[in-house]
């Protein structure tokens, strides 16, 4: 911590203000959002196969690990510093799942989700830029935990117990929480200066998001079941205010899930 006369810090880790458009990049999950539209407009239609089954409701728990991706990583603490994704943030999620089946036997389903999902990521970096007179080195710390309201609306298929399944998430955030570590050294022998900064602003983030989601797993004859499934972000993670255009930062999520279906005979008629 810094001592008695230290000069205020003038290091902070800004907005990205200036990140370049991609040329003709117009956002890839409207294509993929029409064509799980079109699919989901033939399903009433594949509903009619006989001996499709009964609709089924499971809750499901599980962690979430999560991560970003994207170009422009090295420009999230502003244009003043040289950016790293730290280590992978661990946290969690909960909800439930309806599985409607849509072909005979109910093998192939339309599964519907709604969960509470806390995701995150970790940032560090160095002020390359901009140090005010007498600064040697500043350098961030920063933590984000973003809480949302998925609805994952994925395609089931299960063969003997093991399920494969994959489709779109739509995710609403709902609440943001950073803690940011500054910490400053001089070069005129002041000692080093560290500032701690928790904050629930989220105006730099974006509202909705929309991702891709593939997994595997298994499930037993008693319910339990077991799975592991891949989401990745397609709209942006933040919209910084006055920037050119979005920084390309997507979320990169791996989640290990339990699931069980309720006990009133497994199945809703």
């Amino acid at each position: 911590m810094a001592g008695r006369g230290a000069p205020d810090c003038q290091c902070r880790a800004a907005q990205t203000t200036g990140v370049p458009r991609r040329a003709g990049g117009r956002p890839r999950f409207r294509v993929l959002a029409g064509a799980w539209l079109l699919l989901l407009a033939a399903l009433p239609g594949a509903a009619q196969a006989p001996e499709k089954g009964p609709v089924k409701l499971s809750l499901k728990a599980g962690g979430t690990y999560t991560g970003l991706a994207g170009d422009d990583l090295k420009q999230l603490l502003g244009p003043d510093y040289t950016t790293r994704l730290g280590n992978r943030y661990l946290a969690y999620h909960a909800g439930a799942a309806l599985r409607i089946p849509v072909s005979g036997h109910g093998s192939v389903a339309l599964q519907p989700e709604v969960l509470l999902n806390l995701r995150g990521y970790r940032l560090t970096g160095e002020r390359t830029a901009g140090l005010a007179t007498g600064e040697k080195q500043c350098s961030v710390k920063q933590t984000r935990v973003l809480t949302y309201a998925d609805v994952p609306v994925l395609a089931n298929v299960n063969v003997a117990g093991w399920f494969l399944e994959f489709g779109l998430q739509f995710g609403f955030l709902v609440h943001a929480r950073a803690e940011t570590q500054t910490t400053t050294s001089y070069s005129t022998g002041v000692p080093d200066k560290a500032t701690f900064v928790a904050s629930t602003d989220r105006a730099d983030l974006s509202s909705f998001d929309v991702g891709i989601v593939g997994g595997v797993g298994y499930q037993t004859l008693s319910g339990l079941s077991l799975g592991l499934r891949l989401n990745r972000g397609l709209t942006p993670l933040l919209d910084p205010a006055g920037a050119a255009s979005k920084p390309r930062a997507y979320h990169d999520a791996l989640m290990l899930q339990v699931a069980y279906l309720l006990p009133f005979d497994r199945e809703l008629r």
